[in-house]
């Protein structure tokens, strides 16, 4: 009897702190959440740390039942032919092992919907993230309006950490992250918050044109705005989304007007083609349009299962030799997540991103908190990947594979 009774508080107290590993797991993640906006290094460190917390928490069961479902397994399919592809690459083993590591979050998909399956904590994550954005809004806020005084603690005014780009797309995912507040708010009757969350977006949006100018994102606002609005429609009625979907159109013409900023920056592009194209200038578009047709031709000499893991700066430096101007260009980022894939692993490699990406897009039809996380993240992702690699990138991968894969758990939830 005294043996069945060690027996049993040596498992409540196992429980105990499995339990305990698991809240710090969770408060990980929200940390990483905040941390994106902000930092690389410590987004790295807590993600260290997450890892550590996390897999003495994981039940292989439930995650063998969760790398069932295609927005699971589809990650680590890719992961696992970049580790193929380390086998095929033309290039040192040292910078095989460097390109490897883009890949390896992709195997965190499962594990992140694994936890928050089982987890309560998922909301926090996203409440993180958008209190984390707010901060960086209002320094941003105040460098852009006082470069003079608190120009010096940023990169540029406006601009305090990271670049445009990666500011753009986190107030971007935070202004219609609180268009859904507004809306859900409305829909419950909290008119403090209805009026709360539409100014917060409306503040974002304002950044984005008038400081943190981004032509990927102006391309983007429109149709991320569409899509959320879309994923609400059997929570709302139509009335109110078709009110919503006109203020959004008109407040859009309005910023369009009275920001030259975001006209010039789109303006620019044929000005920038041209440049380009008559004398091979070192443009913007330019640049990606010299990207995607080296590419291409990349593409060509090995369409099945391309040229292995990190071997796009090779094929780049080999064929940019005695060249100048935007033709001597080399890169490791071909500026379009398909051709990312297609240089490295053909046209197996694009068939498996397409697949995920179907797969990810298979769950814009949940409802709630983890619907609009997903329409949001999602399709922003989407529409930067026609213009950049951001699935390879660390802040912009991490931000893609976290979002989905607390959403997607989160969903799984909330349906058993």
């Amino acid at each position: 009897m005294a043996l069945v009774q060690r027996i049993d508080a040596w498992r409540n107290a196992s429980d105990e702190r499995l339990e305990k590993l698991r809240r710090v797991a969770d408060f990980l993640v929200v940390g990483i959440a905040a941390a994106l906006p902000w930092s690389t290094s410590v987004l790295s460190i807590l993600l260290a740390a997450w890892i550590l917390a996390v897999i003495p928490t994981i039940r292989f069961a439930e995650l063998k039942e969760t790398l069932r479902l295609p927005a699971a397994y589809l990650p680590v399919a890719i992961f696992l032919l970049a580790l193929l592809g380390l086998l095929w690459a033309d290039v040192e083993w040292k910078e095989r092992l460097q390109g490897l590591s883009p890949f390896l979050k992709l195997a965190a998909v499962p594990v992140l919907i694994t936890q928050f399956r089982n987890s309560t904590n998922g909301r926090a994550v996203f409440i993180a993230f958008l209190v984390s954005c707010c901060a960086l809004l209002i320094a941003s806020t105040l460098t852009a309006v006082f470069p003079s005084e608190l120009g010096r603690f940023g990169k540029h005014p406006g601009i305090l950490v990271k670049d445009r780009i990666s500011q753009s797309t986190m107030f971007l995912i935070a202004a219609m992250g609180f268009i859904y507040v507004s809306l859900d708010s409305f829909r419950r009757s909290d008119h403090r918050w209805f009026v709360g969350g539409a100014l917060l977006a409306a503040a974002f949006l304002v950044n984005i044109m008038f400081v943190s100018t981004s032509r990927t994102i102006l391309l983007s606002i429109p149709i991320v705005g569409l899509v959320l609005l879309m994923s609400m429609f059997r929570e709302y009625r139509w009335h109110a989304l078709v009110v919503s979907i006109v203020a959004v159109l008109i407040a859009s013409a309005l910023i369009w007007q009275s920001s030259s900023a975001t006209r010039d920056r789109v303006l620019a592009i044929a000005h920038e083609i041209n440049a380009y194209n008559e004398d091979d200038v070192r443009t913007s578009s330019g640049e990606r349009i010299e990207f995607w047709k080296k590419s291409a031709q990349f593409v060509t000499e090995a369409p099945i299962i391309g040229h292995g893991t990190a071997s796009t700066r090779t094929l780049f430096e080999k064929v940019a030799s005695q060249q100048s101007g935007a033709s001597g260009l080399v890169t490791s980022n071909p500026h379009n997540q398909i051709l990312a894939a297609a240089v490295q692993f053909g046209a197996i490699g694009v068939l498996l991103l397409l697949a995920m990406w179907a797969a990810h897009a298979g769950l814009l039809r949940v409802a709630g908190v983890a619907g609009a996380a997903i329409a949001i993240i999602f399709t922003q992702h989407l529409i930067g990947s026609l213009f950049n690699s951001h699935l390879f990138d660390f802040t912009h991968g991490w931000l893609y594979v976290v979002g989905i894969g607390v959403a997607a758990g989160m969903a799984l939830r909330a349906a058993r």
